[in-house]
């Protein structure tokens, strides 16, 4: 049953986690605009504007991109779980909370790298910081969905 409503919410989770991937999350430009570092779940570029020269630093930052994949691939699975409404709601509160782990290290490492690198200059955040909170939204909504779903279900099995 994969026209369920439900199932459009989860593929817009697992479609927002995957193109956050792609997208920068936070970036800040120094106040003479020779230098500028982007952060993204990848890494972080710094980017030197006289000469074009473009460097990444990997760290830690990757395991925002891998909590990112694995919260689209649980979204992706829990689609097609659908006749068992009781373990999609089980298996979409589990991808709330590696979403909210996401987030919660989007925002840690942003706030770590604005105070190491020019903390009197504010940086913007970009389209990739919010998406696991449209993620996040899809897949409340989405169980929700799957809750009135069973109660449907419930409501007609005590009829018969």
């Amino acid at each position: 049953m994969l026209q369920r409503v439900q199932s459009l919410f989860l593929a817009i989770t697992g479609i927002c986690m995957i193109v956050m991937v792609f997208f920068p999350l936070w970036s800040k430009t120094n106040t003479t605009g020779s230098e500028s570092f982007v952060f993204s779940s990848m890494g972080v570029y710094i980017v030197q504007m006289e000469s074009g020269e473009r460097t990444m630093e990997y760290s830690p930052y990757i395991a925002i991109s891998i909590l990112a994949m694995i919260s689209a691939g649980i979204a992706f699975f829990e689609i097609f779980q659908f006749r068992n409404r009781l373990t999609q709601i089980k298996i979409g509160a589990l991808n709330s909370v590696v979403m909210g782990i996401t987030l919660g290290l989007s925002i840690y490492f942003i706030t770590q790298f604005d105070k190491e690198i020019m903390p009197m200059v504010a940086g913007v955040f970009h389209a990739g910081f919010y998406l696991p909170a449209i993620a996040m939204f899809s897949n409340v909504v989405a169980n929700r969905f799957i809750k009135r779903d069973e109660k449907t279900v419930r409501d007609a099995d005590r009829m018969r």
